[in-house]
């Protein structure tokens, strides 16, 4: 399952991006890793096997990179801290963790989102995630994953934009469309921020994962002149 999830995630994202991938069979062979990787006390045995999957992939990804594979803090309110000059993002579900990095000269930001997908997304959950635009289109596609799709596209995205807590983005802010084999293109709109984005994803039997990548000037401020 791992080298399946980690041929997944490698072929989301560009050369050169850091991927790393972790299950939680791995757990019982590796040392007990140091404080700043392990979620804040009280932490429940899920959480706590969550949150260590996820630092173990992103250790992963950063050493893809040559960047220093350090203990990776949580910031409150803005996820895990990276070292200085790499972008990355981390998710977790089932039982796997995945990881992406890069360096900030390279990408803005980085998103990666990672669901199990235990069937057809219920209808009210579905008017909460997709726009009107999406129900329409995903509504003609054979298959019952395109709503967690692109549930994790938008996480994917939020995730890699770095004032997406500050500016509370919600479900119906972007909208995505169809833009190819395993990608959609997204049109955010937001009071504080505007821009494109495009999203990867792929599936597996049971598994969905998605992949943003930003470059400059993708997402502005809203009312921003690019120059």
């Amino acid at each position: 399952m791992a080298s399946q999830l980690q041929q997944m995630l490698r072929g989301l994202v560009s050369m050169g991006v850091g991927t790393g991938v972790c299950a939680i069979g791995e757990l019982g062979a590796l040392p007990t890793p140091p404080a700043p990787d392990r979620p804040p006390a009280p932490a429940t045995e899920k959480r706590h096997s969550d949150f260590t999957l996820g630092r173990i992939a992103a250790k992963r990804a950063l050493a893809e990179i040559g960047a220093p594979t350090c203990p990776i803090s949580n910031v409150p309110g803005r996820g895990p801290s990276w070292p200085r000059g790499v972008v990355g993002s981390i998710s977790h579900s089932g039982g796997n963790g995945v990881a992406v990095a890069d360096s900030a000269d390279n990408l803005t930001g980085i998103g990666v989102d990672i669901e199990v997908w235990q069937g057809g997304m219920p209808w009210q959950a579905q008017h909460t995630v997709l726009t009107p635009e999406e129900r329409r289109w995903t509504g003609l596609q054979r298959g019952e994953r395109w709503a967690t799709a692109i549930f994790c596209c938008k996480e994917a995205t939020y995730k890699a934009i770095p004032e997406s807590g500050a500016m509370e983005l919600g479900f119906q802010d972007i909208s995505f469309y169809p833009a190819g084999a395993g990608v959609v293109a997204g049109v955010l709109r937001h009071r504080g921020l505007s821009g494109t984005v495009r999203a990867r994803y792929a599936w597996s039997e049971h598994l969905v994962l998605a992949c943003v990548e930003l470059e400059r000037d993708e997402i502005r401020p809203a009312n921003h002149v690019v120059r």
